[in-house]
């Protein structure tokens, strides 16, 4: 599931929102989809990491491992572990963590320079420029 949820919130939500060019133009919807892509995006790195790290987990505790008389099909494709297959606790905390911390820098050091540049001839002009 999170899989073909993943296609629609990196493709197709992306796409059919910017089509037009009036919703492009506004900044509200450009930051609802930016914060789409933003999470899309974690979702696609959580889903490249996590299986590979459930399978190094049963390696490491001894769960893989079957004596010689018992076949490989005790473990399912469907089965649900919380953390590996859904995002837990665990890495909805480091997300927001790292947002906390890359927010505060970006914008402490955009708070220390002018956003606005001085003694520019054409600063009025782009200030009342609209398409």
């Amino acid at each position: 599931m999170l899989f073909f949820g993943n296609l629609a919130i990196n493709f197709l939500v992306p796409f059919f929102v910017l089509m037009r060019n009036d919703t492009k133009r506004k900044l509200g919807s450009v930051g609802i989809v930016a914060i789409i892509v933003l999470l899309g995006h974690w979702i696609d790195f959580f889903l490249m990491i996590k299986p590979g790290a459930l399978h190094t987990a049963h390696e490491v505790l001894g769960h893989g491992m079957h004596s010689a008389g018992e076949g490989h099909g005790a473990e399912h494709a469907s089965s649900f572990v919380a953390g590996f297959t859904i995002p837990g606790l665990l890495e909805i905390g480091t997300f927001i963590g790292f947002l906390g911390l890359f927010l505060y820098v970006a914008l402490n050091t955009l708070s220390k320079a002018a956003l606005v540049p001085k003694n520019d001839p054409y600063l009025a002009e782009s200030i009342h420029h609209h398409v």
